[in-house]
This record gives C-alpha cells, structure tokens and sequence, in this order.
C-alpha cells in the first residue's frame, strides 16, 4: 500500500528494472483515468522513437554509416513498431494514473530484420527480371517496370533498416543485392536508350476547328549500337501547345502509337507543335508507386531522353521544310544517330518548322557517293538541307584516369532551291575525363552547345511567306 501514496519512481525515472534500457524502449504517461494515461504514454514512446529514427536517418544521409545513396520513407515508419501496456499505477482514489508503455528491442530487431531480408530479396528477384527483360526478350518496357520496382523495394529495405539502426542495439548486417545507385543508373541508361521518332502526321494544316485530318503516328525504339528495336506496351503522352488536353497512347507490337487531335490551338505563326513524351504517370502507376512521389518523377525529367515533336500549321500558314543530315562517329565507331542534329532538330521543331525524316531520301541518297553531293539528292524533299559530320578522339592520354578528347564539326546549312550557303561551322572542342567515354562525351556536349545556336538562326530565317 506504501507504494501507492505517491507517484512510483518509474513513472519520473522513466525507467523500470522490469524493462532494462537495454532491452527495451519504454514511453511514460499520466492522467485522470488509465485510459488517458495509456494516450499518453504511447504519444510520449512515439516522441522517443522518432527521436531516435531522425537521428539514425541524419547520420545515414551523411554517410557515417555507408547508408544507402537515394532512399525515401513515404510514410511514419516509427507507426509500423509494435508496442504494448507493461506497467499500469493508480492512485487509491483512482484520480492518478500512470501507464508505461514499451518496446522490445529484440523483438521488433527480429521483424525488421526479416522484413529487411524480404525486400532485399525482391529487389534482387525484380532487377534480375528486368536484366532478363532486356537481354532474352528485348522488352524495354517490362524492364523498366522491374527496375522501378526494384528501387522500391530497396528504397524500403534502406528506410527499414535505418530505422533498424535506431531501436537495436547491434548494427544490422551489410545490404545485399543492387545498391540503389546501381539501380538508378540502370533505369538512366535504360531511358536513354529510348527514341521517340515521328512517323507520320507531321506538318498538317489544323482547320478552323483546329482539327487535324490524319493521326499522328510516333514510333519508340531501343537503340542499342547501330540496332534499333521497336518497343511494345510503352505508355506515351502526346502533348499540344499549353499542355492542356493531352492524349495517353500505348505502343503496338511494332512499336507505333498514334493519337488524333480535333481541338488544337489555331495561331498565326508556325510555332504550334505536339510534343511526346513518355507517361510518367502511367509508368509509375504500373510499377505500384505514387505518382506524386517526386524523386521518382525526378529520374524520368533527368534521365529520358528528348521526346519526339510534331509540327502543325494553321489555316493560311506554310512553314519551312528542314531536313538534317549530320554523320557522327565516336572514337572511330558510327553512331546510328547523331545527339547533336537531335539535339538542333529539337529547337528547330519548337519553333514550328517541318522536320523532313531523311529516310524520305533513301533512293535519291544511295546515288551519291559524297555527302558533298546531298544537296542535289535532297532538293525535292526539304527547303533547306542541315548536312556535315561530327567525330571525336583521343586526343591525349595523361594517365590511365585523365584523358582528353578532341570533337570535331564541319556542318552547312543550304537552301535548296538557289545552292545558297547560308552558314559553315567548323569547330574543334577538346575536354578532359577520367577514362575514353567520358572526356568524349564532355567534347561532344561542349561542341554541340557552340554548333545548335550557330546553325539555328540560318535554319529559322527565309524569305517572306505567301499565303495559298
């Protein structure tokens, strides 16, 4: 009886020889009935695990404990601990109350460790997938499904073992399986490897309405080397000026998908195009994420590369014809297609002029011998003719991690119809990096930055034009 005319020691001590520090995380509360002192205690133990959780997380993102290098906890990790009632008190008149609530450490070290083996687990099943996905059967698509998954599951695995970390006394074992930045580096060339080609479609006259008479095909591919593959189940979006009402398609068993617009915007100047790009949402909606989580967004907005665009003309409008003919070759090696007329074909498209595909040219093309000589095999296809050859080497090997790369541009910009020149760029651009690939990557990038805004203006001007 002694023991109930004050407050037990525990409840100010905050510590029971029942439930050594040790062992267990404990939280205490008082109130007016055992039920409010029970709220209590459970809200001060939660204020003390998350304590620890902020700390453990704090320290794994400056590294003190190789924590993971991109990881998110979408939700209160510290709600998934199982806690219960150890210690009841009430005073003889039952107007004091005091409950203390605890956690066993060994208890909740053995669920989380497990839960931590299950995602661990799948994540390495899931990125096994999708390796399989894009070496057995070219599925980009259900590859990069896997892989979002995957980084999931491992983003989860790293939120739990941090808080792991914070409640167990002994550290947990090393991560297996792929590492979070593996993972993101595998989705980033994954997505890099996709192109977004226009089809057909491009270079309609919109009436009145702003309707268009025919589809707007586009086409997505897997280029790996020289190769490129169509890609099946790709979610695509096809956006109009503004962004507003745009159009979700999904890629055939060819790689082509297609949309019609009946409600384009109807302006007075050749600016108006259709953007597509990959479905963010849609993805992210597939692989089971959140599609308002915004380090998943991140990586499509950072890692995809440039979507494909589609020009059309209003009533009353005609717009310039433009047909790019860059040969590029990387430390000795062809490349299918060249990043920097991707890269001026993107601004040229943005401000309304027609793309022509030089895949129109083909017969007249294979008569040349030169590309000297592609001017007079294109003149019946564009107005003006973007041609030339950009390559890059080695040009200096200070040691096995310091190397530089010499880039090199000779492109012309031709009217067609008068053989006028209306620009020569000749420029070399030579970076350092630390192996082969990237010091000629840097050159590249450095040399495309000189050459787009040279070209473009010559690209974009032309004589006054006639209304039909």
């Amino acid at each position: 009886m002694h023991a109930r005319i004050g407050r037990p020691a525990w409840v100010v001590s905050r510590q029971h020889r029942s439930y050594p520090p040790a062992r267990y995380i404990v939280g205490v509360g008082e109130g007016i009935s055992l039920e409010a002192a029970e709220k209590e205690a459970r809200a001060d133990l939660s204020t003390v695990l998350d304590q620890k959780y902020d700390a453990a997380l704090s320290q794994a993102k400056k590294g003190k404990h190789n924590g993971p290098a991109w990881f998110e906890v979408g939700t209160d990790p510290v709600q998934s601990l199982d806690s219960r009632v150890a210690v009841r008190w009430s005073s003889s008149d039952k107007s004091r109350n005091a409950v203390l609530v605890s956690v066993d450490r060994k208890q909740i070290s053995e669920k989380l460790s497990g839960e931590i083996d299950k995602g661990e687990d799948s994540c390495s099943d899931l990125a096994g997938q999708a390796s399989s996905a894009l070496s057995e059967t070219r599925d980009p698509s259900a590859a990069l499904l896997d892989y979002l998954r995957a980084l999931e599951a491992r983003s989860s695995a790293e939120g739990t073992r941090i808080l792991l970390r914070s409640v167990a006394s002994d550290a947990p074992l090393p991560p297996r399986g792929p590492k979070a930045s593996e993972l993101l580096d595998s989705i980033g060339k994954l997505l890099g490897s996709i192109e977004l080609v226009a089809i057909s479609g491009d270079g309609q006259r919109a009436n009145a309405q702003g309707s268009l008479a025919l589809p707007l095909v586009v086409g997505a591919y897997l280029v790996s080397g020289r190769e490129r593959f169509p890609i099946t189940n790709l979610p695509l979006l096809f956006l109009p000026p503004g962004k507003k009402d745009a159009l979700g398609a999904v890629t055939s068993d060819v790689g082509t998908c297609s949309a019609n617009f009946q409600n384009l915007p109807v302006k007075k100047r050749t600016d108006s195009f259709i953007s597509v790009v990959i479905d963010t949402d849609e993805i992210l909606s597939q692989a089971g994420i959140d599609k308002a989580e915004k380090h998943y967004r991140a990586i499509f907005e950072h890692k995809s590369s440039a979507g494909a665009h589609l020009a059309y003309l209003s009533p009353g409008q005609t717009a310039r014809r433009v047909m790019i003919l860059i040969e590029e070759s990387h430390l000795g090696r062809r490349v299918a297609h060249s990043g920097l007329g991707s890269s001026l074909g993107r601004k040229l498209a943005e401000r309304g002029l027609l793309l022509i595909d030089p895949r129109v040219a083909t017969d007249d093309l294979a008569q040349t011998e030169t590309l000297a000589e592609a001017p007079e095999a294109t003149k019946n296809h564009a107005d003006v003719l973007v041609y030339g050859s950009v390559t890059s080497e080695i040009s200096r090997v200070v040691s096995v991690s310091f190397v530089f790369c010499k880039a090199t541009g000779k492109i012309k910009v031709v009217e067609l119809a008068t053989g006028k020149n209306l620009k020569t760029f000749e420029k070399i651009i030579t970076a350092a990096g630390q192996d082969k690939k990237s010091a000629c990557q840097r050159a590249l990038e450095k040399l495309a930055r000189k050459a787009v805004p040279a070209l473009l203006a010559p690209a974009l001007s032309s004589p006054e034009e006639k209304q039909p």
